[in-house]
């Protein structure tokens, strides 16, 4: 008969397992968030600094409801650039212009110009 310390390292290991596969596996908004930088042509690393200051909650939930709701890429992207243009702020004024930042913002304002045609022409 097992020992309750293997039970619970078992159980502790399938909890772990099943956080990281909801966290970081397909279906999380990570994939999408890659994919919609890449479509971008901003760098990683740059698009999840500006849209994890952007958001107000988890920037993986927003992301996984964007990819749920079947949008294009070009969708996804015009739906997401206030959101970068609001993370591009907040960092900004909390660290200054930021050399990083610099050649993101054209495609970001361009996003964020082009949420803001797409709003208007459905009004």
């Amino acid at each position: 008969m097992p020992n309750i310390t293997t039970i619970l390292s078992v159980a502790i290991l399938v909890a772990l397992a099943f956080f990281l596969w909801k966290r970081y596996a397909v279906g999380s908004g990570r994939a999408f968030g890659n994919r919609l930088a890449k479509h971008n042509g901003l760098r990683r690393s740059t698009f999840w600094y500006l849209i994890k200051n952007g958001v107000e909650d988890s920037a993986f939930d927003f992301l996984k409801s964007l990819e749920q709701s079947h949008m294009s890429l070009d969708q996804a992207s015009v739906a997401v650039g206030p959101t970068l243009q609001k993370g591009m702020e907040r960092l900004e004024a909390r660290f200054g212009t930021q050399a990083i930042y610099e050649e993101a913002k054209p495609i970001v304002a361009r996003l964020a110009a082009l949420n803001v045609e797409t709003a208007v022409d459905h009004a």
